[in-house]
């Protein structure tokens, strides 16, 4: 008869932490674990749905996307990143650094209070991944979006 050895079953496991937010540090948060937001999907007028978050999870992601646009004022390697050119396209279609893909966030959605969208936020990940090879957010954990009603995440 086989004896399971615990060593060998969980040495196959690929587990991955996602922890919540704690309301207070959003880039400490980052570095401790992997953060996941949850939302509900609002579709108003358009084909791209809005991101309604709860009270917690907007006020930790708007003092996220605030300390991400002084990221690069401390250090040289994060404003680097911060200077290259994002996935995130303007309105008009041209291309726009990281820099001005956060300060955009930050003065149309953060200090108006306003809506977030899907489209506005799907390259937040990928910035929090770029981040990760620079200084402050170096080997930091990732930023998950989660849509409750689908279970969609990005």
């Amino acid at each position: 008869m086989n004896t399971l050895n615990l060593e060998d079953i969980f040495s196959n496991l690929n587990i991955t932490v996602q922890a919540k937010p704690s309301r207070l540090d959003p880039l400490s948060d980052m570095q401790r674990n992997n953060m996941r937001l949850d939302y509900t999907a609002r579709y108003g007028r358009t084909a791209v749905p809005f991101m309604d978050f709860s009270n917690g999870d907007r006020r930790w992601l708007d003092f996220l996307i605030e300390e991400l646009a002084m990221i690069g004022d401390v250090y040289r390697e994060d404003k680097i990143i911060m200077l290259g050119y994002s996935t995130a396209k303007r309105e008009t279609g041209g291309k726009q650094t990281w820099q001005q893909y956060v300060d955009g966030l930050y003065a149309d959605k953060v200090l108006p209070r306003k809506d977030y969208s899907e489209a506005q936020l799907k390259h937040l990940p990928t910035l929090i991944n770029e981040l990760r090879s620079g200084k402050r957010l170096a080997g930091c954990g990732t930023l998950e979006f989660y849509e409750m009603n689908t279970g969609k995440t990005f």
